[in-house]
């Protein structure tokens, strides 16, 4: 299971490619209601990942947020790592800190394949797909006041 964190940047990723090319930039607090993010949390999520070059920002009246690439060449894999989710740390999965392929614990072997199994699907998984996903939802337009 992906951070809380990690759930809400890919679900704004994937409502931000889903209407770009219909609506262009978009508000946070617009996006926020759109998909259920607390506002406040949202905008510290979209400040690092246009920190890390996923988003362009543009303050003011004609301003909001936009993907910086292509929704089919960004991966599921590249924002767990902006957040450095768990699932792209090679962590022990019962916590033990001394964990390594010479001194393993009983759950190593299953837990290096299992992790290994998820970052290649994320790694194959990009927001066009949940883009693509998110289309199947009961259709509601984001609330966009500037346009």
């Amino acid at each position: 299971m992906l951070s809380q964190t990690v759930g809400y940047a890919i679900a704004a990723l994937g409502h931000l490619s889903r209407y770009q090319k219909q609506l262009g930039a978009q508000f946070v607090r617009d996006i926020a209601k759109a998909t259920g993010i607390p506002p406040a949390y949202l905008a510290k999520i979209v400040h690092t990942l246009a920190r890390k070059g996923f988003l362009t920002t543009q303050r003011g009246t004609s301003g909001g947020v936009s993907l910086a690439r292509p929704a089919e060449e960004v991966t599921l894999f590249e924002v767990c790592e902006v957040f450095d989710d768990p699932i792209v740390q090679k962590r022990c999965m019962l916590g033990t800190a001394a964990c390594t392929d010479e001194r393993n614990c009983p759950a190593h072997c299953f837990w290096t394949e299992e992790r290994e199994r998820v970052a290649e699907f994320l790694r194959r998984t990009t927001l066009a797909e949940i883009a693509r996903f998110e289309e199947h939802k009961t259709p509601i337009l984001p609330v966009n006041p500037k346009r």
